[in-house]
């Protein structure tokens, strides 16, 4: 199920960001995924709830604080929103 426009509306308060329009769609109709693409692509996208938890701040604050983390490839490549350009 996806993620409630208010829960999605908090999130963006507490991060001080306007999430993209298109993002905010997908959020609503599945709010996370994590799975294989094309069979062999690994791809996480992390649910609402996670961008603004305590530990997920606190690793954005301390090295990089302009952006919000929203999934992985599950290795060391990072999907993130950069709050410079809101």
């Amino acid at each position: 199920p996806g993620a409630s426009i208010d829960v999605i509306r908090r999130v963006e308060s507490e991060l001080n960001i306007a999430l993209p329009y298109i993002y905010v769609m997908l959020m609503q109709h599945s709010n996370g995924f994590e799975g294989f693409i094309n069979g062999h692509e690994y791809f996480s996208l992390r649910n609402i709830e996670s961008l603004a938890s305590p530990s997920s701040r606190d690793f954005a604050n301390e090295f990089c604080p302009h952006l919000v983390f929203i999934g992985s490839d599950g290795g060391a490549l990072g999907y993130a929103f950069d709050k410079r350009y809101n």
